[in-house]
């Protein structure tokens, strides 16, 4: 007769170990604290946006005043000296 003995399974892990547990701790960690920084980011950029709206409407609203007091002209922005626009073609 031939042996009937079984070859014992070797038992499964139930846990990882606690070395692979704090990597993947530290991993998710890390995932977290960037998109937390991702979002602050985001809405830095969106006040900054709305910021840079109000200050080109401040600035629309400021030449509408200049060309009331000189008239149609363009301001070198870097001396201030003025030059008057020359009128464009209506089509």
């Amino acid at each position: 007769m031939g042996n009937t003995y079984k070859k014992k399974e070797k038992a499964k892990p139930t846990q990882v170990t606690k070395e692979e547990l704090k990597t993947m701790q530290d991993y998710v960690a890390a995932i977290n604290q960037t998109q937390m920084q991702v979002g602050s980011y985001e809405y830095q950029k969106i006040q900054l946006v709305q910021k840079m709206g109000a200050l080109e409407s401040k600035l629309t609203e400021f030449n509408t005043g200049l060309q009331k007091k000189y008239g149609n002209v363009s301001v070198n922005i870097t001396d201030g000296s003025i030059k008057e626009k020359e009128n464009e073609p209506v089509n």
